[in-house]
């Protein structure tokens, strides 16, 4: 077994292990309603799944509420003061505060999948190299 093989059957985990956990995350959004409705301001959501286009917009939200919400701290009131979310209408720093404190589980499924989103790339770029 040469380096080659190591890299493709390192690249098919990753590959797996961030498809599973990708789904994890899209089922959690799908099912609940409580964070369709911060994200969204309405009940539009209520009882229908949301198609692939508004699950990754949910996701990228989530990611950016997040990381922006980790570097700035204390002065991330300040940043809803100049800007607002074009697509979600419904979220304001309150709601914001919210999707951090009760949805730690998505968070969590969208930081591990992201980490092996890296991993591949990582071993892709090997794959090329070598």
């Amino acid at each position: 077994m040469n380096t080659k093989d190591i890299i493709v059957i390192l690249l098919l985990v990753s590959v797996v292990l961030w498809a599973i956990l990708h789904q994890l995350a899209s089922k959690y959004i799908n099912k609940s309603s409580s964070l369709k409705r911060l994200v969204y301001g309405s009940h539009i959501y209520k009882n229908k799944s949301l198609d692939v286009a508004n699950i990754e917009s949910i996701i990228v939200a989530i990611t950016m509420i997040n990381i922006i919400s980790f570097f700035s701290g204390e002065k991330f009131s300040n940043f809803f003061v100049k800007r607002k979310f074009l697509i979600f209408s419904g979220l304001n720093y309150e709601n914001c505060m919210l999707v951090i404190k009760d949805h730690q589980k998505l968070w969590f499924y969208i930081k591990i999948s992201s980490f092996f989103m890296i991993f591949i790339v990582i071993f892709s770029i090997f794959f090329w190299l070598s």
